[in-house]
């Protein structure tokens, strides 16, 4: 059965001439600010295009792991981690697609499910699919060099800092790694700490050295 949530974008601003001056000026400051940052982050390519009106999601059970992605109309947009449920589709769709309907459908994300799931059975190293994401110029430069790590190796974040000739900004390429909401397909987990250790991961750490353990043992 078909599911629609509804997700509500911001109201009209109302014009200088209608506030309402009798609330503190910090908070008209502040709303008004917060539309300015709005503006700006669509201009940066931060924002979902804003013809973008549905997102389709369906759930990939395997392995013991239920994990829930989601597509628009021009490719994969996010997923999930392992059995966290829609309740995270849903939080990462109000603070960066929130004026979609995010709507089931299983015909949809039938390629992306697929391709997901040979690369959870061990059966498949590289994805074939189009992506959907949203990024600074910086995100999409350290999310491409994610792609290039292969599969069954690791790479730490000072080499990926490097590899984008941006060495001294380690903290940096780790926040932007920390925003792919493709996991898996944009192969964040395989990168790691510069003394071997796993680091921070969406998925959580279990999840993250599974798939590494997968890769080792499918090579």
């Amino acid at each position: 059965m078909e599911r629609i949530c509804q997700f509500r974008g911001l109201k009209a601003v109302p014009p200088f001439s209608r506030i309402n001056f009798s609330l503190p000026i910090q908070s008209i400051i502040v709303y008004y600010y917060s539309i300015v940052i709005l503006i700006y982050g669509e201009k940066r390519g931060i924002h979902m295009n804003k013809n973008t009106r549905y997102i389709y999601f369906d759930c990939i059970s395997t392995n013991n792991w239920n994990i829930y992605i989601a597509a628009t109309d021009d490719g994969l947009c996010f997923v999930g981690s392992a059995n966290q449920g829609l309740e995270e589709v849903e939080q990462w769709m109000r603070k960066h697609r929130h004026v979609a309907e995010l709507i089931e459908d299983t015909d949809k994300l039938s390629i992306y499910k697929l391709q997901l799931e040979q690369y959870l059975k061990g059966e498949r190293e590289r994805f074939d699919l189009p992506i959907d994401i949203a990024g600074t110029p910086f995100q999409r430069e350290v999310w491409n060099e994610l792609k290039e790590i292969p599969y069954g190796h690791t790479a730490t974040y000072s080499e990926i800092a490097e590899k984008i000739d941006r060495p001294s900004s380690v903290r940096a390429v780790a926040t932007a790694i920390g925003s792919n909401a493709v996991m898996i397909v944009i192969p964040c987990h395989r990168v790691i700490s510069k003394n071997g250790k796993m680091a921070g991961y969406r998925g959580g750490i279990s999840m993250k050295s599974s798939l590494l353990e997968l890769e080792q043992s499918s090579k």
